[in-house]
């Protein structure tokens, strides 16, 4: 399973305001048609989920990708052999 957190990035010198990366399902299609059919892709916003659902996404994730900060904090619940990658 890949797991793509897609989340609100805050540009810099704007206070206030904010923009979502709009090309998360582009990735997600561009990846999932890349991988073998038995390969989940997801795209998640851990805004919308519980602490208790975004634990549960970690755990079941293989290959983790997000953007720097907090949101990769949930790493430490991934399993023992998988891999995150930030950007």
């Amino acid at each position: 399973i890949v797991t793509i957190q897609w989340r609100r990035v805050w540009p810099k010198k704007r206070k206030g305001q904010f923009r979502i990366l709009n090309n998360g399902p582009q990735l997600t299609d561009k990846l999932a048609s890349a991988l073998p059919k038995n390969i989940l892709v997801r795209l998640i916003n851990n805004a919308k989920l519980t602490m208790e659902e975004q634990i549960s996404l970690m755990r079941n994730t293989y290959y983790l990708i997000g953007i720097h900060g907090a949101g990769l904090s949930l790493s430490m619940f991934l399993p023992h052999n998988s891999i995150y990658n930030e950007s």
